[in-house]
């Protein structure tokens, strides 16, 4: 059985309620592998948004949605085909459109050829669409900062330990949506 470690309380900085985190984290990396995370902190609301305005996009003619095609940077949208994972026979049968940490095209890291930096690929005239996405990416993003909190903590270090590392963070979030198959 898949552990959930309770997240609620973390974000207000309860020490005790980081190191329950740490330890519950500690016990299901070293015996199960993986834990759910619960009480995470992404409001209902933000998610449901998201869902919603993804699911217009989804419903997009093919055109509209294949002119914001994945990019070089491994942003925007995929169709059914599209994606192949390494050694598999058949493609994926799904679409999909993938955002990033927005950096812009003068950003040092950008402009030093780092790869998955950048802009992300926002179909036009969708405003909703990408302040919906936008808002997810955010709420997911300070839920794995206290994740980062509480790994420090269950390795033994800092609380802060991994926090110079998540500054720049290369957080990739993918909506995926599987059309109808046939039987």
């Amino acid at each position: 059985m898949i552990p959930i470690v309770g997240f609620a309380g973390v974000a207000e900085g309860g020490d005790v309620t980081l190191k329950r985190a740490a330890e519950m984290i500690r016990e299901s990396f070293t015996t199960v592998g993986f834990f759910y995370i619960g009480n995470h902190g992404v409001p209902d609301a933000v998610t449901e948004a998201a869902v919603a305005e993804a699911r217009r996009f989804f419903a997009e003619p093919e055109p509209r949605k294949r002119a914001v095609a994945t990019n070089m940077r491994h942003r925007g949208f995929g169709a059914v085909g599209d994606a192949l994972m390494y050694e598999a026979r058949k493609p994926d049968s799904k679409e999909f459109f993938t955002m990033g940490p927005e950096l812009a095209e003068d950003d040092p890291d950008v402009l030093a050829g780092e790869p998955l930096r950048g802009p992300s690929n926002w179909p036009a005239g969708r405003p909703a669409f990408r302040l919906a996405l936008e808002r997810y990416y955010a709420a997911v993003g300070a839920c794995v900062a206290l994740v980062m909190r509480a790994v420090a903590v269950s390795l033994g270090q800092a609380d802060g330990f991994f926090a110079a590392s998540y500054r720049k963070r290369l957080q990739r979030t993918q909506f995926i949506h599987y059309p109808p198959q046939p039987p």
